[in-house]
């Protein structure tokens, strides 16, 4: 909903209250407007059902609309009504959600009779304190009615003021009801430079086992906005969560780099140092060189860095002296837990990722060592810089070379690649990939699946490189090889 149909939420609350139900602006609306934050929308909750909402509007605002069928009516059984306001664009989303005053009832049992909490039972309420109760945290408990009047019923003002993120209740209740409100807690705390209570932290570190009922759709979304803050991944991580979801990470709080190298210290102090650094330039706070958005979703390099160490665990071998380790091919290790136990074709992931953001992570966590520094040969080179995750690559070996001196080294690396790039892109120009191209190289390799876009990616690799004169050229030779 658009700031600009504020009016429009005022006339609604202010005709249902006058009617007899109470409505206000609640939470996250609330408490940025008391934080001098710019809000992105307006939540309303009300004392009235979804059908006496319908009734209301229908018999007096009929220039609003009460939305029925398809997403609207499950939504209405959740007891959150969708409504448009007299300015609505035709085409456009719902101008605004209205939710009933509610409490839980319970859960949904799953085939075998077993309450499954990840469905609660909702029922409607009349008051706006019985609603509060099951909210996640007091600053986001409070609400607003149209003249502006603050209701504060759990101290979230107070909490607010002194920067705590507490539940509303008893915090291992509000985190069994959803355990997503666990990573929540590391959000709103290192969005707002907050600290938790004590009962707040000590209830996610007691349920870590809750973590696992999160779906791999909620749990890429909300860690992926935690890793894009300041101190996410410590918090994250000193928490429990991420060694409990990615239990390759365990105990990189004890394997120390080679200074010459990482002069930060350990492989998590590597990992706060360098995701540091990423959430002050992803809010602006400096320059740097290379691209911090752009790629899909705006977590997509959040979760490239994540990843780009992951195998250091399993390859770390004592120094000599044992006073630091060695990590050799960690890359390629890296890449391969990735794709096997975390990408889209990962059976138990609990991360979701899309094949192209799969291909993605997997590239930059095998390609961020030695191809990208080192690499030499044309024909490697062009590879590399051919793919379209390259910019992607270029940021993640950025942030973690964020504590080596980087200057003339980075300067003259980038300068070689980006002269490779540039014959890449002629020879692209002048020798466009055919159209319907793919047809012709599965019908003359006689291929399936995914031997198809192997056989591609070769085919393109030998044109681009300037092996091979033509496509058509490369896929003779690929057909030659192929009858010996």
């Amino acid at each position: 909903m658009g700031l600009e149909s504020t009016d429009y939420v005022f006339e609604l609350m202010d005709s249902l209250t006058e009617a007899g139900y109470p409505t206000y602006i609640v939470g996250g609306a609330v408490r940025d407007m008391l934080l001098e934050r710019p809000i992105k929308d307006l939540d309303v909750a009300t004392a009235a059902t979804p059908e006496e909402l319908q009734e209301h509007i229908e018999n007096n605002l009929q220039n609003f609309t009460y939305i029925t069928g398809g997403e609207a009516d499950k939504s209405i059984s959740n007891l959150v009504s969708l409504v448009n306001f007299p300015n609505h664009k035709k085409g456009q989303p719902h101008d605004i959600e209205v939710a009933t005053f509610r409490i839980d009832a319970g859960y949904e049992k799953d085939e075998n009779g077993i309450p499954d909490r990840t469905r609660p039972l909702l029922k409607a309420t009349k008051t706006l304190e019985e609603d509060v109760k099951r909210r996640d945290f007091t600053i986001n408990a409070m609400a607003m009615d149209s003249s502006g009047n603050i209701i504060d019923l759990v101290n979230g003002q107070q909490d607010l003021e002194n920067g705590v993120i507490r539940t509303v209740g008893k915090p291992s209740s509000r985190f069994a009801e959803d355990p997503v409100r666990m990573i929540r807690a590391v959000r709103f705390s290192t969005r707002y430079k907050f600290r938790m209570d004590s009962a707040t932290r000590k209830a996610i570190t007691d349920h870590l086992d809750w973590l696992d009922r999160i779906s791999p759709e909620r749990m890429r979304s909300e860690l992926g906005q935690v890793l894009m803050n300041t101190h996410g991944f410590e918090e994250l991580y000193d928490l429990g969560i991420l060694p409990h979801i990615m239990i390759e990470l365990e105990g990189i709080k004890t394997l120390r780099h080679n200074p010459k190298y990482h002069p930060e210290g350990t492989v998590y102090d590597h990992y706060v140092a360098m995701f540091n650094e990423y959430a002050g330039a992803n809010r602006g706070l400096y320059e740097v060189p290379v691209k911090i958005q752009g790629y899909g979703k705006e977590d997509l390099l959040a979760w490239a860095l994540l990843f780009h160490d992951i195998g250091k665990p399993m390859s770390a071998e004592s120094s000599p002296k044992g006073d630091w380790f060695t990590f050799y091919e960690h890359e390629l290790l890296g890449s391969t837990i990735f794709y096997d136990n975390y990408g889209s074709k990962a059976k138990d992931s609990p991360i979701h990722f899309s094949k192209n953001e799969t291909m993605a992570i997997t590239y930059t966590t095998k390609s961020h060592m030695a191809m990208f520094w080192d690499a030499k040969k044309f024909g490697k080179v062009t590879k590399l810089v051919a793919d379209d995750n390259f910019e992607l690559l270029t940021a993640v070996a950025y942030f973690d070379a964020n504590h080596r001196p980087k200057g003339k080294s980075w300067d003259d690396r980038m300068e070689f690649l980006k002269g490779i790039r540039d014959e890449v892109e002629v020879r692209a120009k002048a020798e466009p990939y055919p159209k319907g191209f793919g047809k012709m190289i599965a019908d003359g390799l006689n291929l399936q699946g995914p031997e198809i876009g192997e056989a591609v990616n070769r085919i393109k690799d030998l044109v681009l490189s300037g092996k091979m004169p033509s496509y058509e050229a490369a896929l003779q030779y690929e057909i030659d090889k192929m009858k010996g």
